[in-house]
């Protein structure tokens, strides 16, 4: 099937800069692995502009350990006039992937357990584009973190101690023989 989802920009909140860095939109789907696909009209100037991608959408509730993707947000987000998420995340997720050095940047992920909670190591790490760790962080997610079945981890990203240039940011954790990983590619600048 087939969802579709408009969103109308008017110019005047356009020119009040009340959109930020983009538009948040929300699509509820059942698991599954789907092709995104996003289209914008100027219809003043008449452009057009596209963007195509995929959406793995986990089944949450099955198999002991899953994850959410990873969602990059500030800490002091640009005025929105509304949060379509805000009743899945306590924030406005950030679609920019290149940030300065001196930005608040925080990397969000949402563990799901089935069964009895149990406690989870998570890995971070970022990764240069030579293939290098330049960060390593382990943080221990006890069981008690884990209320009906859901964890968060919201981590800084250490944009004062990297060199501009291209990263990828891998969040790792495993419960027994259940392995997640979850990464998310960025870039420092300036």
């Amino acid at each position: 099937g087939v969802q579709t989802k408009s969103l109308e920009l008017s110019a005047a909140v356009a020119a009040r800069g009340e959109v930020g860095e983009g538009l948040v939109a929300r699509l509820n789907l059942p698991p599954g692995r789907y092709d995104l696909r996003a289209a914008v009209a100027d219809e003043f100037s008449g452009l057009t502009g596209t963007v195509f991608s995929f959406v793995d959408v986990p089944a949450f509730a099955h198999g002991p350990l899953t994850a959410s993707g990873v969602l990059l947000h500030r800490a002091h987000p640009p005025v929105m006039p509304a949060n379509p998420l805000a009743d899945v995340v306590p924030f406005v997720p950030t679609v920019a992937r290149a940030f300065q050095r001196t930005e608040d940047v925080r990397a969000f992920v949402r563990f799901y357990q089935s069964g009895p909670p149990r406690s989870s190591s998570v890995r971070a790490r970022v990764i240069d584009a030579l293939g290098g760790s330049v960060f390593d962080r382990r943080t221990e997610l006890g069981a008690g973190t884990f209320i009906a079945g859901t964890a968060d981890f919201d981590l800084p990203l250490p944009l004062t101690e990297l060199v501009p240039g291209d990263y990828l940011l891998r969040i790792e954790t495993s419960i027994g023989e259940a392995i997640v990983e979850r990464d998310v590619r960025f870039s420092v600048v300036r």
